[in-house]
C-alpha cells in the first residue's frame, strides 16, 4: 500500500530541488534551516522506530527465557520425583527381603519383578490365612464387616482393605521412631499414621519389620511448607491411613 510523503519529506525534497536549481544560497536562509530541522526529524523518527523494534525483542526474549525457567524448574521437580520413588522402593524391596527371611519364605522369589512382588505377597497372605484361622487369635473384624478381604492392596488403598507397610528407613538407633509406608505398585505416598505406630509400639515396646493392619481411616493431604512430616516435595499429595493390627513382626 502506497504511504502518502510526510511534510517533513516534502519539505526536504522541496529544499534539495531549491538547492539543486541555484536557489539554496543565503538568499534563503530560512528554507535551508528548515531543510536541516527537517532531515534532523527525520532521523530521530527513524532512530524511535528502531528502538521500539529492539524493545520489541527484548521483551520476546525476555519472555521466552522465563518459559524456559519455568520448564527447567519443573523437569527438576520431575527429576527429584523419579528419584524419591526409586529410592523409596529400593527401600521397600530391601525390608520386603527382611520379611520374606522373617517368614521363611521362598528365596527364590524375584523382588525385582512385578510377578515376584505379587508371589511374596501371595505367600505372606497365606502365613496370615494361617495364623488368622489359629484359635487362640481373637478375631480382629468388627460385626458391621461382612467380608472384608484378606487379599493385600498394592495397586491401590481403600477403606477396610488389608495393606502391607514397611519402614521406610533404619535409623542407626533402635528406638528411634520409624515411619512406614504401605508397599505398593504405582500409588505411592501412603504411610501409616503416627497414632497407629504409636498404639503399636506402646504395645510390645519395639518396632515391627513390618506391619499387616486393616485400613480403618484415610485422610488425604497436600505437602506444604507448614504440613509436610515426611519431607515431600511441596504440593505433593500424600494420604495417612489408619490401620487396625492383623499381624506384626
Amino acid at each position: 500500500r502506497h504511504q502518502p510523503p510526510s511534510i517533513l519529506s516534502s519539505l526536504s525534497a522541496s529544499v534539495e530541488t531549491a538547492a539543486a536549481a541555484g536557489h539554496g544560497g543565503p538568499k534563503f536562509p530560512l528554507v535551508l534551516a528548515l531543510a536541516a530541522t527537517a532531515g534532523t526529524l527525520n532521523h530521530s523518527s527513524e532512530i524511535l522506530k528502531e528502538t521500539d523494534a529492539v524493545r520489541l525483542l527484548k521483551d520476546a526474549m525476555y519472555e521466552k527465557e522465563a518459559k524456559i525457567g519455568h520448564l527447567e524448574e519443573a523437569q527438576s521437580g520431575l527429576q527429584d520425583t523419579v528419584r524419591s520413588l526409586q529410592f523409596s522402593m529400593g527401600m521397600q524391596r530391601n525390608w520386603l527381603k527382611k520379611v520374606v527371611s522373617v517368614l521363611q519364605l521362598d528365596d527364590d522369589v524375584d523382588l525385582d519383578s512385578a510377578e515376584g512382588l505379587h508371589e511374596c505377597l501371595m505367600h505372606i497372605e497365606d502365613k496370615w490365612s494361617a495364623r488368622t484361622s489359629s484359635p487362640v487369635v481373637a478375631p480382629t473384624s468388627s460385626p458391621d464387616d461382612d467380608e472384608p478381604s484378606s487379599k493385600i492392596a498394592f495397586r491401590s488403598f481403600s477403606y477396610n482393605d488389608l495393606a502391607l507397610f514397611l519402614p521406610t528407613f533404619a535409623p542407626t538407633d533402635a528406638a528411634a521412631a520409624k515411619i512406614y509406608l504401605a508397599f505398593h505398585l504405582g500409588c505411592p505416598n501412603r504411610f501409616l499414621s503416627d497414632e497407629s505406630i504409636t498404639t503399636f509400639y506402646q504395645m510390645h515396646n519395639r518396632y515391627p519389620e513390618y506391619i499387616l493392619g486393616r485400613i480403618v481411616f484415610i485422610d488425604e493431604r497436600v505437602a506444604s511448607d507448614r504440613d509436610n512430616p515426611y519431607r515431600l516435595i511441596a504440593g505433593t499429595t500424600f494420604y495417612v491411613l489408619t490401620v487396625t493390627f492383623l499381624v506384626d513382626f
